[in-house]
């Protein structure tokens, strides 16, 4: 099994465990915002440690700090609203459901921004996600 497919399962198990215990959060009424806050405090202090350990380096090439600009601005967006959707859905796999369109987006647009194949039967897997999509969140 290549490497991908096995960190591509660790993290489908990890944002499983995720979502349902933001929702967990969400029944003890605490925010969205406080919620993310201490979310990505800890991740971020879990990261400088994991990059402590791991010797990596903590250089960023300047030409690329704009994209991490837009990216955190994506990120709050995403996260804020997810968490907001998760306490007010009442299962939050519906949540993530209408959230898995983005699969069919990234698969679509990588075509054109990064020249990634797209054969019909890439197409016919897109098709069937969006039926499978389509049935969950109704």
């Amino acid at each position: 099994m290549p490497s991908w497919v096995v960190s591509s399962l660790i993290a489908t198990a990890s944002i499983t465990i995720m979502m349902l215990l933001f929702k967990k959060l969400t029944i003890h009424n605490i925010s969205p915002i406080s919620i993310n806050f201490y979310f990505f405090l800890l991740v971020t202090a879990g990261f400088f440690a994991f990059m402590l350990i791991a010797k990596a380096p903590f250089s960023l090439p300047a030409s690329s700090l704009w994209i991490f600009v837009v990216l955190a601005a994506f990120a709050i967006s995403f996260n804020y609203f997810e968490i907001v959707a998760i306490r007010d859905a009442p299962n939050p796999g519906f949540v993530e459901s209408i959230t898995s369109f983005r699969l069919v987006a990234i698969a679509l647009l990588s075509t054109f921004i990064f020249n990634a194949e797209l054969t019909a039967k890439n197409l016919a897997g897109i098709v069937f996600v969006i039926v499978g999509l389509v049935l969950i969140s109704t």
